[in-house]
């Protein structure tokens, strides 16, 4: 009985054992199948990237190249960016997905190479103007061989391997690549077109919730768009603007600029005690061809550069914190000089605007009795001046280089010493009171002196002098600007030979910046002269402008410290001769602002810089924080270039 107990015992264990085995093995069997499912997942993402190392290299490749540009423009890089620069990779590169076949080696190789020649090129435009490329410059591919001086002196050994090595890299690798790989493309079609509907749609997403507003708020300033929203869709931004005003002019919020416009005209400084000093007299305006803030009082083995000029400086009224209003051409700075109005993309408004009402100096005088002229040694076509000054401004007198056809050569150029001796005798010949611009032209880059006749007796530095400046084009910077010293200072002596300086305000400035990227030559030239050169310094060499003025009236040497702008000189101008200024953005310069505004980069007042989104002590040099009056100073310079914008885009001063 015990016996039957104990084998009914092991029978009924037996049949447990053989339950939780048969469990055992379907859990084993369920862990097996989902390991294999892992495997086969695995295995399916293995082949996924497999076929898509193309795709991934390409995505890669894309990021690096905007974070590189920026690296090396010193633009800060956020990783939010990174997020946007990754959605345009991923768009790029959206051909190319689930391919490793013969068309992908070539898209990506094509399309990895055009990129590098847009942001190389930008590059080369950024060192040359602190600006990037813009499809508003289309229109000055026609100036390409002058534009293109600049930029071939830019161009070297060195940043053309940091941009392109990794291309050839990219084709020898694809090359030995494509010769041992398969020739595929994943069958996935259905995988495929979600992947590309889902890139494209956060692409959208991006820009119609961020970019967009990126590109609006900050379109003053290029390097501020690069910085928050990509290179990649900077570029995206500024095609869509362009192709959007070929076809319609822009919208203007006319509240907004209302409200802007009357806060602006509560503020405005329209005299100063100087007002009616040189009432009648007539005006002479010479415009120095890239002359640098920086090149003034300085010296070279103990030898001034510009020893007529900073005599004139030292002796007359002098702004030794004057800037541009943009980071523009000579083109530009006529235009913020003569309408008192920050310029639009480089030469932009001369181009497509020429044939606006304008409230301009010229105009301005000639309705109160003046003869208007302008002079330049150079064809009348060039940045359109014969449209603007013609038929936009509707001066008495164009003079191009046809009203001079015995003035040496100086280089690819002319001698601004025979251009200076003929503007005089032109000048000499009216018989009633005159507004005269002179605009020189010596000192345009690439600074060939080659045709002047004897050189040596005119220049007062030799080659010599500068032994200790490696760059040939840094030398023969200054050298150019030594001669043009000197032909300023024969041209102070015809006119006063001629009777003419003793009657007429003269106004003297640099045009904007060399563009020269020799910060190194320039870092000497301040050592050499026992002054510090910072990064600031550096930032704003290429709108720093020498600026200085004779006023009949005024015997007296007055330096003006506060910082000025150039859209100051036409309010100026109509200040001392006691003329009503119908509108000008700027101020007279013996007004008490002290701020200047600056498209591309930000403002400088005599205590801070705001540059490109950061705010620093200029005193310390240090980086503080955003208070309220930087805050107020910040929207007041956004409303500004708004508005200026806005009246020329819209044509906006034929109502006033």
């Amino acid at each position: 009985m015990q016996l039957l107990a104990f084998s009914f015992y092991i029978g009924k264990i037996s049949t447990k054992i053989n339950k939780y085995d048969i469990i055992t093995r379907q859990i084993l069997m369920k862990g097996m199948r989902k390991i294999e499912k892992i495997k086969a997942v695995g295995k399916e993402i293995i082949n996924i990237l497999k076929n898509n190392v193309l795709f991934l290299i390409g995505i890669v490749l894309l990021i690096y190249k905007s974070i590189f540009l920026n690296f090396l423009l010193g633009l800060e890089i956020k990783i939010d960016v990174i997020f946007y620069m990754l959605l345009v990779a991923l768009f790029i590169m959206c051909p190319i997905i689930n391919k490793k076949n013969k068309f992908a080696y070539i898209y990506l190789n094509i399309i990895y190479a055009i990129i590098t020649l847009i942001i190389y090129a930008d590059f080369l435009y950024y060192s040359y103007s602190t600006n990037f490329l813009s499809f508003y410059q289309i229109e000055n591919l026609q100036y390409a061989k002058e534009i293109g001086n600049g930029l071939v002196c830019i161009i070297n050994i060195k940043n053309m391997a940091m941009f392109w090595f990794d291309n050839i890299i990219l084709a020898i690798l694809s090359f030995i690549l494509y010769r041992k790989t398969e020739n595929t493309s994943y069958s996935n079609k259905i995988g495929k077109a979600i992947a590309i509907i889902v890139i494209i749609l956060l692409n959208i997403w991006k820009v119609q919730t961020k970019i967009n507003e990126i590109y609006t708020s900050k379109s003053y300033n290029k390097s501020l768009i690069v910085q928050n929203a990509s290179i990649y869709y900077y570029h995206y931004g500024d095609a869509k603007e362009y192709i959007s005003n070929m076809f319609s002019k822009e919208e203007i919020n006319e509240e907004k600029l209302k409200n802007i416009y009357d806060e602006f005209s509560k503020e405005k400084v329209n005299s100063s005690q100087y007002k009616g000093i040189a009432k009648d007299k007539n005006v002479i305006i010479l415009q120095l061809e890239s002359l640098n803030g920086y090149v003034i009082d300085k010296k070279v083995n103990g030898k001034e550069i510009t020893p007529n000029l900073n005599k004139f400086f030292k002796e007359n009224i002098c702004c030794s914190d004057m800037y541009n209003q943009g980071l523009g051409t000579t083109a530009d700075s006529e235009f913020e000089m003569e309408n008192s109005m920050y310029p639009l993309e480089n030469g932009y408004v001369f181009q497509k605007y020429s044939k606006n009402s304008w409230l301009d100096i010229y105009s301005t005088l000639k309705s109160n009795g003046y003869y208007t002229s302008f002079m330049h040694p150079n064809t009348s076509t060039f940045w359109n001046r014969d449209e603007v000054y013609n038929s936009g401004y509707h001066i008495d007198e164009y003079n191009d280089i046809g009203a001079f056809p015995n003035i040496e050569k100086a280089g690819e150029f002319y001698s601004d010493e025979g251009f200076f001796e003929e503007a005089v005798n032109i000048m000499n010949k009216y018989d009633k009171k005159f507004c005269a611009t002179l605009v020189s032209v010596t000192t345009h880059i690439p600074f060939y002196l080659d045709g002047v006749s004897n050189i040596d007796e005119k220049l007062s530095i030799t080659e010599k002098d500068m032994e200790q400046y490696e760059d040939d084009t840094f030398r023969r910077y200054l050298m150019s600007c030594n001669f043009v010293d000197y032909a300023f200072g024969k041209f102070i002596d015809k006119l006063e030979e001629t009777k003419l300086l003793e009657n007429s305000i003269l106004i003297v400035y640099g045009d904007h910046g060399a563009g020269l990227t020799t910060s190194d030559q320039i870092a000497k030239l301040y050592q050499e002269n026992k002054m510090k050169y910072n990064e600031f310094e550096d930032k704003i060499k290429d709108i720093h402008i020498p600026f200085g003025m004779k006023i009949p009236g005024i015997d007296e040497h007055i330096i003006i410290e506060e910082a000025k702008q150039k859209i100051d000189i036409k309010p100026t101008i109509l200040d001392l001769l006691g003329e009503d200024d119908k509108f000008s953005m700027g101020n007279s310069i013996f007004s008490e602002k002290d701020v200047t505004f600056i498209k591309g980069l930000g403002y400088i007042t005599s205590k801070y810089y705001y540059i490109n989104g950061k705010y620093y002590n200029r005193v310390t040099l240090e980086e503080i924080e955003e208070n309220q009056e930087l805050k107020d100073m910040t929207q007041k310079m956004e409303n500004e270039i708004y508005l200026s914008d806005s009246i020329i885009k819209n044509n906006l001063l034929e109502l006033k």
